[in-house]
């Protein structure tokens, strides 16, 4: 699946381009983009459109997934939920978000929180577009 670029990503794209003009170390005389000849190819010449493709749509199944992983200790989970509380609840108080912390750790809550994040990731994930250049033309 591609998506047709819209005014917002054409702004968004303007902002790369500026960053680039704007940013530190050498600029690229040139940006290629590797590509079969085909509709798409197509619209670029004849329409000025470009496509962003799905990541569902790459050749590499593991390309642009990822997996989120927890080294912490029990008492560095603990931290954790206690700040985000304290953030996400400062109505609470203190032996309230202690109270909250001990719930979450207890109840297993922290591995479905991680599970809903990795469902919120990939989600974001598969709502996003990528469009690939590369400064050296023989970069596939």
């Amino acid at each position: 699946m591609s998506k047709k670029i819209s005014n917002n990503d054409m702004n968004r794209m303007r902002g790369i381009v500026d960053a680039l003009q704007d940013g530190e170390g050498p600029k690229p005389k040139s940006l290629y983009k590797h590509c079969a000849f085909n509709e798409w190819t197509r619209r670029i010449f004849e329409s000025n459109e470009i496509y962003f493709s799905s990541p569902e749509s790459f050749n590499d199944p593991f390309d642009s997934k990822f997996e989120l992983i927890y080294e912490g200790t029990k008492a560095d989970r603990k931290r954790f939920f206690r700040d985000w509380s304290v953030k996400h609840r400062p109505d609470l108080s203190r032996k309230e978000h202690l109270a909250l912390e001990k719930r979450i750790i207890k109840q297993g809550l922290d591995q479905r929180m991680a599970d809903g994040s990795r469902k919120h990731f990939m989600a974001a994930r598969n709502r996003m577009g990528v469009f690939c250049m590369a400064e050296d033309r023989e970069n596939i």
